[in-house]
């Protein structure tokens, strides 16, 4: 799914609002971009709708330090635009990067260019599957690459269309 201006714009502006503030349509906009997101298509629907009430949106210009050597390792990283340096590696757009859970970082990470990325804090419960690939989570929302008859590529998706989805029950529990 390609976001339009209209729909990158509204997801921008919900994940900037502190979480607390955030509406179920709030909510909903985060869960739909995320759910979209193929670096985040290993997880299971309650990790990605626990994601959309703690991420964040941040923004920094060419040559900013995200972290330094020594640092705790609080969170990690998706960037949407712009590169990162970490060592000795260059991350682009739609990519993740900084996954540690925690500890101290080993190396610092500098923008290169102006960045626009979301962070996702750790999780609190010190669940490290979170930020695995295991089979239970590879189940939940495989993705597909096929040819269909027109010749064209397509993308088949196994979990449910979070558009489609009746999401209220579990945006009134976030809401509240």
């Amino acid at each position: 799914m390609k976001m339009t201006g209209v729909m990158e714009s509204s997801f921008k502006v919900a994940l900037k609002k502190p979480p607390p503030l955030r509406t179920a349509e709030d909510l909903h906009t985060i869960y739909c971009h995320l759910y979209h997101m193929d670096v985040l298509s290993h997880l299971r629907e309650h990790q990605l709708r626990s994601m959309c009430s703690s991420a964040r949106y941040e923004k920094h210009e060419a040559n900013h330090i995200l972290f330094y050597p020594d640092s705790i390792a609080t969170c990690w990283y998706i960037l949407l635009s712009g590169s990162v340096f970490v060592k000795e590696h260059m991350y682009l757009a739609r990519r993740c990067f900084g996954k540690q859970l925690g500890g101290r970082r080993g190396c610092e990470c500098i923008t290169l260019e102006p960045s626009e990325m979301i962070v996702v804090d750790n999780g609190s419960e010190g669940d490290d599957n979170f930020l695995r690939r295991e089979g239970a989570q590879r189940r939940s929302r495989r993705r597909f690459r096929r040819i269909n008859q027109k010749g064209e590529r397509e993308l088949i998706t196994d979990g449910q269309d979070p558009t489609s989805y009746h999401h209220t029950s579990y945006v009134n529990k976030q809401v509240r």
